[in-house]
């Protein structure tokens, strides 16, 4: 963002699911892979039919309850910086998910949800080979949604598409589920938290309609009708959620003055 302040509007929902499958009554001999069924692979096969290598979901009814974003939320995306190649030398890839550039990829990254992999047990994992036909398979997943999808209906819909595909042996249980929210780019609240940005920055801010992460935003702007918009400090080289999380004594500095100064200026205008 080359230092400037940037404000979100929004936060997607999600959905934390655990699936798991049993086979075995218990470990046996890989030797046995001729005829005894595979509680790994079968949970493979059941989770790659959630998602394209392109990142759709696959999930019947997945993307019927979204809501498209307004014209004002468009635009605003259109006018933030291209972080390309900082996502890129940032993560260490070559390459990023559809092949999408600029806008596009932006658009996606903040409007469209997701189905990840968090991650995969199942066997030996140790040092050196162990020669094992592991009895269960546990994975976990996280659906990052946006408005107005719902956890509890996600969950129901990736439990039917996992019968009608055959894997009724696959088990589901739902672990965590927030609902998706955005302010209004109209709100009064958004112009003094943006006016407030400047004064402490020295520079306009950068408006996102919304951010690509998940936070109790709804309870708070839904239910009981707050506008929210963040005076906070984060950058991709802060390894969100990663070994050595960090943030720069500069930032967060000046996140404080400007939450300070946002208190201020609340008092003196409502």
């Amino acid at each position: 963002m080359a230092g400037d302040p940037l404000i979100y509007l929004g936060l997607k929902g999600v959905l934390g699911v655990r699936l798991s499958v049993r086979k075995l009554s218990g470990d046996a001999h890989s030797s046995y892979g001729t005829i005894l069924p595979s509680a790994p692979w079968r949970l493979v096969h059941a989770l790659a039919t959630i998602r394209a290598d392109d990142g759709r979901v696959l999930v019947e009814g997945f993307y019927d309850a979204i809501t498209k974003p307004t014209k004002s939320q468009e635009d605003a995306v259109a006018k933030l910086p291209d972080e390309t190649e900082e996502w890129k030398r940032t993560f260490g890839t070559k390459e990023l998910l559809g092949g999408n550039v600029g806008v596009e990829i932006r658009r996606r990254h903040l409007f469209e949800p997701t189905a990840t992999i968090n991650g995969f047990e199942s066997g030996y994992n140790g040092p050196g080979m162990k020669t094992v036909l592991p009895a269960e398979a546990v994975a976990r997943m996280d659906f990052r949604l946006v408005p107005e999808q719902r956890p509890e209906d996600v969950f129901a819909k990736l439990r039917a598409h996992l019968d009608k595909n055959g894997f009724e042996d696959v088990e589901t249980e739902m672990l965590a589920g927030v609902n998706p929210a955005r302010t209004s780019m109209e709100s009064p609240w958004v112009k003094l938290v943006a006016e407030t940005a400047e004064e402490i920055y020295g520079r306009k801010p950068v408006i996102s309609p919304t951010m690509a992460g998940t936070g109790p935003m709804f309870d708070f702007g839904v239910t009981l009708g707050m506008p929210i918009a963040t005076s906070g400090v984060d950058h991709p080289s802060h390894k969100i959620h990663a070994p050595n999380e960090n943030i720069s004594v500069e930032d967060f500095l000046l996140g404080a003055k400007h939450a300070a100064l946002i208190m201020k200026r609340f008092g003196e205008r409502f």
